[in-house]
């Protein structure tokens, strides 16, 4: 949630309103950038293959208009407005809340906001290409068979083969 507020806050900051794919396709790149220069993603979220690339399954899921609120927001839920952007697309234009900035490290806060200059600067296309090449999105995407989606493999978005450091986080994603 934190993760998604400061995206929020940060593109309505510079002018730019994300979009709900700008957010999932930033926290797909911080997550895959942090996880590779620090160990550990930053939201611990269960990445989908789906049609226009990667997807944070949890994120995705509390971005819809028609998500239920997380427990304890309840009272302010959603936690943001946002506008039509063109078709089934939202604009995310104001925060109810501010993002709580405690429980994000500096680097997670680097990987976000330059994972969304990306998710900013490049055209629509271009980001499907990028996450499309991933070869977790790859893999997941040629098995799927005839389902809309399949959870990608977190083994295929570390640098190395570190099954101690796999295990730790398929546990910590158990509980999103």
């Amino acid at each position: 949630m934190e993760s998604i507020l400061f995206l929020i806050e940060e593109g309505v900051g510079k002018g730019a309103p994300l979009t709900q794919y700008q957010i999932v396709k930033s926290l797909f790149l911080a997550d895959l950038h942090h996880l590779q220069n620090y160990g550990r993603p930053i939201t611990f979220d269960n990445y989908a293959a789906l049609e226009f690339g990667p997807v944070p399954e949890t994120a995705y899921d509390i971005l819809k208009p028609s998500s239920r609120p997380i427990p304890g927001e309840e009272e302010n839920w959603p936690l943001w407005e946002r506008e039509p952007a063109g078709g089934k697309a939202f604009r995310y234009v104001r925060p109810k809340r501010s993002a709580n900035k405690r429980v994000l490290s500096k680097s997670d806060q680097l990987a976000l906001g330059e994972a969304m200059e990306t998710a900013i600067k490049l055209p629509f296309g271009r980001i499907v290409d990028i996450t499309h090449k991933h070869p977790a999105y790859e893999k997941a995407w040629s098995s799927r068979g005839t389902k809309m989606s399949m959870r990608m493999d977190y083994q295929l978005l570390l640098p190395d083969d570190d099954s101690e450091l796999l295990e730790e986080i398929v546990h910590a994603s158990k509980f999103m």
